[in-house]
C-alpha cells in the first residue's frame, strides 16, 4: 500500500511510519524541517518538504496514494500567536483532505484528539457522547472544529475515519506531555492534580491508527485510550522512577494564581508562561474518556502505562545527560 503521512516527524508520526514500514507499506511523509528529512530516510520512508498550512503541493505529493494519515497537529495550551491553533488544526485539516480529494485518494484517517469528545464534568466520554457545548481551550475548540470539518468533507466523496488519541506517552516528546514529564524528571515545576487523565503509549496509538485504516468504518470515530490516572499519579510514578519526592497536589485556586502571575510576567516579553490559563484549566478539568469500544471494534491491545513509562523517563534522563556533558 502507498501511504501519505502528514506530521510524519512528530513522535506519533514517527511511530506510525515505523509501524507502516514494518508491515511493508511504501510511506511518503510530510515534514516541515530539514532535520525531519533525514529522520524519515532513516526509517525507510520518502520525505517531502511542506506545510499543511500551505496547500499548493499537497495534492501532487499525494498522487497515487491509497490512503492518507492526517497526523499533523498543534497540541499545546499556549501559543505566541493564538491563530496557530486554527491555521494548523483547522486549516491544515481542510488542506489535507481537500488535497486527498483532488488526488483521488480513497481513504483518510484523521487524527483528532480525545479532548474533542468534550465529556461533561464528572462523566466519562465515549464515542457517542454529546459535547458539553463549551470548549475549555483553544486547542480543544480547534480540534473539535477540525473533526467536524473532516466529517463534512466526507460528503465530497472520500472515506474518512477519525481516531481520537488520549494523552500520548512517547520517548523524547518535545510537546506538552513531554514538557510535563521532562520537568518531573529534571526536578522542575510539577503541577499535579487529582483530575483524571486518559493515556496511551505512542506505539499502541500508531497500531490503532493502522487498524482504523484497515477496518474502521467510514464516518466513525474511535477513542484511543489505554488507562486513566490523574496527573499527580503520573508524576508520582515518574518520581518513583527517578528517586524524587512525590508531587504536591495543586488546587484550582493555586493553579489559577500561578497562571495569572506567570502570564502577567511573560506576556509583555512574548514568552511562554510557566503555566498558561488554558493549561491550568485543563489540569483542573482533565480528560476522562474510555477506549474500550475502539479496542473491541478494531481488535486493539493496550499496553499498561507501567510498562511504557520507564522507557519514556529514560529518554529524558539521557537527554539531560547529553545537555549537561
Amino acid at each position: 500500500m502507498r501511504v501519505f503521512v502528514t506530521g510524519a516527524a512528530s513522535p506519533l508520526g514517527r511511530a506510525l511510519v515505523t509501524a507502516l514500514k514494518r508491515r511493508g507499506d511504501h510511506v511518503i511523509g510530510l515534514v516541515r524541517r530539514r532535520g525531519g528529512e533525514q529522520l524519515l530516510r532513516n526509517l525507510g520512508a520518502v520525505p517531502v518538504m511542506g506545510d499543511v498550512r500551505r496547500s499548493e503541493s499537497l495534492a501532487r505529493q499525494m498522487a497515487g496514494c491509497d490512503a492518507v494519515f492526517h497526523v499533523a497537529s498543534f497540541f499545546d495550551f499556549w501559543a505566541r500567536d493564538s491563530r496557530t491553533f486554527d491555521s494548523v488544526n483547522v486549516g491544515g485539516t481542510k488542506n489535507a483532505i481537500a488535497a486527498a480529494l483532488v488526488a483521488r485518494v480513497p481513504r483518510v484517517v484523521h487524527v483528532s484528539s480525545a479532548l474533542a469528545i468534550g465529556e461533561p464534568r464528572g462523566e466519562v466520554g465515549y464515542e457517542w457522547t454529546r459535547h458539553r457545548g463549551e470548549t475549555r481551550s483553544d486547542f480543544e475548540r480547534s480540534k473539535l472544529e477540525s473533526e467536524r470539518l473532516a466529517m463534512r468533507l466526507r460528503g465530497k466523496g472520500i472515506e474518512v475515519v477519525v481516531v481520537e488519541p488520549s494523552l500520548v506517552l512517547a520517548p523524547g516528546d518535545l510537546g506538552w506531555v513531554g514538557r510535563m514529564l521532562a520537568r518531573a524528571v529534571s526536578g522542575g515545576a510539577r503541577f499535579g492534580t487529582d483530575a483524571m487523565m486518559s493515556w496511551i503509549g505512542v506505539e499502541d496509538a500508531a497500531q490503532a491508527m493502522i487498524r482504523a485504516l484497515d477496518g474502521g468504518k467510514n464516518g466513525e470515530r474511535y477513542i484511543l485510550s489505554a488507562e486513566r490516572m490523574s496527573m499527580r499519579q503520573m508524576l508520582d510514578r515518574v518520581a518513583q522512577l527517578t528517586g524524587r519526592r512525590p508531587a504536591r497536589n495543586w488546587t484550582a485556586r493555586a493553579l489559577n494564581m500561578v497562571a495569572k502571575v506567570s502570564g502577567a510576567v511573560s506576556s509583555p516579553l512574548g514568552k511562554r508562561p510557566l503555566l498558561a490559563t488554558d493549561e491550568a484549566r485543563f489540569l483542573v478539568e482533565g480528560v476522562k474518556v474510555d477506549g474500550a469500544w475502539a479496542r473491541g471494534e478494531l481488535g486493539l491491545k493496550y499496553t499498561p502505562v507501567a510498562s511504557i513509562l520507564p522507557g519514556v523517563v529514560q529518554s529524558y534522563q539521557r537527554a539531560l545527560e547529553r545537555f549537561a556533558s
